[in-house]
C-alpha cells in the first residue's frame, strides 16, 4: 500500500463511463447533460475510460478499441476538444465530484505517434517488428520500459493532464509495466499536484500465471500496493466466478475474501465490482432479481471500494461493445433497483462503515458480515443461494429493525428466519 493512500479510498464510489457509448451523441457534452443523475447516485470519483484518438492500423470493428490509443496527449475529436473536456471537469468538480483518467501505459496502436517518432520504444521479440505480450490483442504494440526516455515522456503527459484538473489515474494492466516505473510516476506527480488517486488494473491469477510461464515480468496484487492506492478485486472475481461455474462451493469464495486480510497490507483497498467494461454484465451474471439484489449488497459491504459501471445502476443486461458505436439503452431504467443502489451507497458512507472494524464471518450456504464501531453495527445476511429456514447468526437475541426495508427481523437462541432478499440489521449494544 501506498504509504500515502487516504482513508477516504476504503470507502470510495467510482462510475465507470464509456464516452464514446454512455449517450447516443457520445460528447463530453453529453455527459455534462447526465451528471446530476450521476450525482444522485452518491459517486465519488467518475472514471473516463481513454478519450484519445484511436489507432486504425489492424483497428478492431468500425470505430477500433480505446485502448488502442494514437496520441496520448490528444482528445478524440469524436468526443469533443479539448476546451470542451476541461468543461466537463469543471462540471463534474462544480458537483464536487473527481475524475480518473485511464491510463493505457503498457501499449498503443501500431500507427501511433510513439510508433511513428520513437520506434526505439517499442518492444520487439525476435525480429524487427515490433510486437506484444498478450497474442490476442491484435490492434496493438507493446512499450518498452527499458527506454528511460519514455519514462519522462509518459510522467510528462500525465503532468499534462493533472495540469488542466484530472484527480486520479485508473492504470491498464499495471502489473505488465516495471513496479520502479510507477512508483516514479505517482512521485513526480505529487510533486505537481497533492492528493491524486492511483487505481491499477491487476490481472486475474490464470493470466498473471499464463505469462509468467511464457517468460514474462508480471506484477503480483501484493507488489501493486507498493505504489498504488486501491487495485482491482480480480483475484477476489476469480474466486467468484468459479463458485457461479458451480466449480468450487460457496465457503471456498468467501475463505479467499478472509484470507485476503492477512496476504495483503493491513490497509489495503480493493476495488469491488460485479461487471465492469472487460466483463459481463451483473444482470447476466445474476439470472434473478433475489441473486442480484444479494450479491450487490454483500459487494457494496464487503470492506473497500466499489464500481458502478453505468447502466449496471438499472440492471442493464447488454455490456456495450468496445469497438462500434454502441449506447447505454436508458430507457429501459429499474427505479427500484436505482434506489436500492443508492441507499447502500449511503450505508457506504455511514461513520460506523467509514470508521468501523469489518468482520466477514465464514459461511457455507449465505454470506454473513459485520461493521461495528464504539458497539454501533450493521449486520448483513446475504442469501446468495436463496436458502430457506432458520440459520445462526453473530447477533445476541432480539428484534432488529432492517436497513434496507420497512421490516424488523427476530433472532432467537443465536437463528434468524433466512429472507430471499439481503438483511442488513442496525445493533447498538
Amino acid at each position: 500500500m501506498a504509504k500515502d493512500t487516504p482513508k477516504s479510498c476504503e470507502n470510495m464510489i467510482i462510475y465507470e463511463i464509456f464516452v464514446r457509448n454512455h449517450t447516443e451523441e457520445g460528447t463530453f457534452d453529453g455527459i455534462i447533460a447526465d451528471l446530476e443523475r450521476i450525482k444522485s447516485l452518491g459517486v465519488d470519483f467518475i472514471w473516463l475510460m481513454p478519450i484519445h484518438p484511436i489507432g486504425k492500423v489492424k483497428r478492431k470493428g468500425t470505430l477500433g478499441s480505446p485502448y488502442a490509443i494514437a496520441d496520448y496527449r490528444l482528445i478524440d475529436s469524436d468526443y469533443g476538444t479539448i476546451e470542451s473536456f476541461i468543461t466537463l471537469i469543471q462540471e463534474i468538480h462544480d458537483r464536487e465530484m473527481k475524475v480518473i483518467l485511464d491510463v493505457v501505459y503498457n501499449h498503443v496502436s501500431p500507427d501511433s505517434k510513439i510508433a511513428r517518432e520513437f520506434p526505439e520504444w517499442l518492444y520487439y521479440k525476435d525480429s524487427e517488428i515490433p510486437t506484444r505480450k498478450v497474442v490476442d490483442w491484435t490492434d496493438i504494440v507493446d512499450l518498452n520500459y527499458s527506454q528511460m526516455a519514455l519514462w519522462d515522456y509518459q510522467v510528462e503527459t500525465l503532468k499534462f493532464w493533472v495540469q488542466i484538473g484530472i484527480d486520479g489515474f485508473r492504470c491498464d494492466v499495471a502489473p505488465l509495466l516495471p513496479l520502479d516505473f510507477w512508483r516514479y510516476a505517482r512521485e513526480e506527480i505529487a510533486e505537481t499536484k497533492k492528493d491524486v488517486i492511483w487505481l491499477a488494473e491487476s490481472v486475474s491469477p490464470d493470466f498473471l500465471l499464463a505469462l509468467r510461464n511464457q517468460g514474462y515480468p508480471i506484477h503480483a496484487d501484493c507488489e501493486l500496493y507498493e505504489a498504488f492506492d486501491m487495485i482491482y478485486d480480480y483475484d477476489g472475481y476469480h474466486f467468484f466466478k468459479l463458485y457461479l461455474s458451480e466449480e468450487i462451493p460457496l465457503s471456498e469464495y468467501v475463505n479467499f475474501l478472509l484470507a485476503q486480510e492477512f496476504i495483503y497490507p493491513a490497509n489495503y483497498v480493493k476495488l469491488r465490482f460485479l461487471e465492469n467494461h472487460d466483463q459481463p454484465r451483473a444482470r447476466k451474471l445474476c439470472e434473478n432479481d433475489v441473486k442480484l439484489n444479494n450479491w450487490t449488497a454483500f459487494q457494496m459491504f464487503l470492506k473497500g471500494a466499489f464500481l458502478i459501471y453505468a447502466g449496471q445502476e438499472i440492471k442493464a443486461a447488454h455490456r456495450p461493445s468496445l469497438f462500434k458505436q454502441d449506447p447505454v439503452d436508458w430507457n429501459q431504467e429499474d427505479n427500484a433497483f436505482n434506489l436500492f443502489i443508492k441507499r447502500m451507497v449511503r450505508l457506504k458512507k455511514n461513520e460506523v462503515i467509514q470508521e468501523g472494524r469489518f468482520t466477514l464471518f465464514p459461511s457455507f450456504d449465505f454470506i454473513a458480515a459485520k461493521w461495528e464501531l464504539d458497539g454501533r453495527g450493521f449486520f448483513g445476511v446475504f442469501n446468495v443461494e436463496g436458502i430457506e429456514g432458520e440459520r445462526k447468526i453473530h447477533l445476541p437475541d432480539g428484534v432488529y429493525s432492517n436497513y434496507l426495508a420497512k421490516s424488523k427481523f427476530e433472532v432467537r437462541k443465536g437463528k434468524i428466519q433466512m429472507d430471499e432478499m439481503p438483511v442488513i440489521l442496525r445493533y447498538n449494544k
